[in-house]
């Protein structure tokens, strides 16, 4: 998903709105968090490390340009 992109958590218990705002950087060495992304949530769920391919995230709008 690219920077600026539009993302829905369907969490049933807890769903909400979101920007992608980065590429998750792993600077720790391990596999673990490959793959995963930065949102910044607006529902109130402050910002937090997602992975790419979480089955309750959801791309709603794509970025057309490279917001980076």
């Amino acid at each position: 998903m690219k920077v600026g992109s539009l993302v829905k958590w369907t969490n049933p218990e807890a769903p909400g709105f979101g920007i992608v705002v980065g590429e998750y950087k792993n600077r720790s060495g391990t596999a673990i968090l490959d793959g995963h992304i930065l949102v910044k949530w607006f529902d109130g769920f402050g910002s937090g490390v997602v992975p790419e391919n979480h089955k309750y995230l959801e791309l709603v709008s794509e970025c057309i340009r490279n917001m980076e």
